[in-house]
């Protein structure tokens, strides 16, 4: 995800309120600080997208190499005893769907990549963009009141460098979603190298049998005709992994703007207030 975006329009925006209130320190404290505060945001918000990329990448890494090891090895199987065992050539029937299968399964983990970081921008960015309307109103509502506005806004400077400080509630709340996605993409990448572990000690057992003994080769293939089978279920359980830790995130993105945005309208209010009643006087 490009922090444009998210942060041309803001930024833009923010320029021109900055512009118009320099002059005071106050303001110009505070809107600096809010600066600050979405550059941070832009930052962390380009280390999120970064993040769930990159737990694709390292987790599709491991699931294609272990689809090129399973695919060689029933290649050279059933080069070798393809002529004797009928079971093998329902295992290649198998194998072609399972790599279809996977396929799938990467072009969805994508798909689910993408939506998670445009519906997160989206949820955030009205967040943001509420944030600066409400402020861009009171800070000018405080201007055109000349001196006087000027004098109200200084007494309530405490409550003005609240709401960039606000901001950082969204920066926090997407790096602890970051954290846990960087948590679950090892332990994704762990469970399918161990299936790559199985697959490989179970075609190990093949070498239990002597080549001569018929029955033991027969009962050896019988037994695997399932193997992509089952392979493709634990990876269903490896997706699930990674799974969870986008969903996590993007319920807890959402609830993360609704309540930051709850809670600056509440500042937002009070700062009104007790600009409104200084002014009156």
């Amino acid at each position: 995800m490009s922090r444009s975006l998210l942060l041309i329009c803001v930024l833009g925006c923010l320029g021109a309120t900055y512009a118009q209130f320099a002059g005071v320190s106050v303001k110009a404290d505070s809107l600096i600080k809010l600066a600050d505060n979405l550059k941070e945001f832009g930052t962390v918000l380009d280390k999120y997208s970064a993040t769930l990329n990159g737990a694709c990448k390292s987790l599709m890494d491991e699931v294609n190499d272990l689809l090129g090891h399973i695919n060689i090895t029933y290649t050279k199987l059933n080069e070798k005893y393809g002529a004797s065992q009928s079971y093998l050539e329902y295992l290649m029937t198998n194998m072609q769907y399972f790599n279809q299968t996977v396929s799938y399964a990467e072009s969805s983990l994508g798909m689910e990549i993408s939506w998670e970081s445009i519906e997160t921008a989206d949820v955030l960015k009205k967040t943001v963009d509420s944030v600066l309307e409400k402020y861009d109103n009171v800070l000018r509502s405080g201007y055109y009141a000349g001196d006087k506005g000027d004098a109200c806004i200084k007494l309530n400077a405490n409550k003005i460098s609240a709401v960039p400080n606000a901001l950082k509630e969204l920066t926090q709340c997407l790096q602890t979603k970051t954290n846990t996605v960087q948590f679950a993409a090892p332990s994704a990448v762990a469970m399918v190298k161990n299936v790559k572990e199985d697959f490989t000690a179970l075609t190990n057992l093949l070498e239990i049998c002597d080549p001569s003994s018929t029955s033991c080769v027969n009962d050896y293939f019988s037994s695997i005709i399932e193997g992509p089978t089952r392979t493709q279920m634990e990876l269903y359980m490896v997706f699930n992994v990674l799974g969870w830790a986008f969903d996590n995130a993007r319920v807890n993105n959402y609830y993360c703007g609704i309540l930051v945005d709850a809670s600056i309208q509440d500042t937002m209010t009070d700062l009104s207030n007790s600009l409104n009643t200084c002014m009156a006087y």
